[in-house]
């Protein structure tokens, strides 16, 4: 009979130390790969978040789409398009599901560059507005480079014409806060 007790208690000692064993191995499995997100990750996952830029501009947007270095999507306020590259999200918040008016779609996953993002804009000669850190001109894409864009200054209600361009603005990409855009 002591025999019998005393195997029962070491079977359960070493159930109890193999179950901490798992849990430890379950925690630190969990830990790196959490380890292992990236902020695009985690923001693609949110659908609609509040993101705040260096510059200090708070917006509140429904995703669309995110790709390497960038997230894009909806304004909710005033509905338009907006581009925000990472490297110049100060934070992002995200709201729940359940508060917005319409459950908000799937964010695409793209692999395109913001550079050949911002170059898609400009063949389609949209009209954009860019959140620089102290300024917000508005014109029209003539061209993106390896590391900056063109600029055509000109009034947002007027097509880019020569004659309505008032001067090109060489803006480097990392300067660029958001890029917002109608249509």
């Amino acid at each position: 009979m002591r025999w019998d007790r005393l195997f029962l208690d070491l079977e359960q000692r070493f159930d109890r130390e193999l179950a901490a064993e798992a849990a430890m191995v379950a925690a630190d499995e969990a830990r790196a790969a959490h380890s292992a997100l990236t902020l695009l990750h985690r923001v693609s996952e949110a659908g609609l978040v509040i993101v705040k830029t260096r510059g200090g501009t708070a917006v509140r947007i429904a995703l669309e789409s995110v790709g390497p270095g960038w997230v894009a999507g909806r304004e909710v306020e005033g509905g338009a398009s907006a581009l925000i590259p990472l490297a110049a999200i100060d934070w992002v918040r995200a709201e729940s599901r359940a508060t917005s008016v319409q459950a908000p779609a799937p964010v695409q996953r793209a692999r395109i560059t913001l550079a050949i993002a911002l170059r898609e804009l400009s063949r389609s000669r949209s009209v954009v507005e860019l959140d620089l850190s102290h300024d917000r001109p508005t014109g029209t894409i003539d061209r993106v480079a390896a590391d900056h864009l063109d600029l055509a200054i000109h009034p947002v209600d007027e097509p880019r014409r020569a004659s309505a361009v008032t001067g090109t603005w060489l803006v480097p990409l990392a300067a660029v806060d958001r890029l917002r855009w109608r249509g």
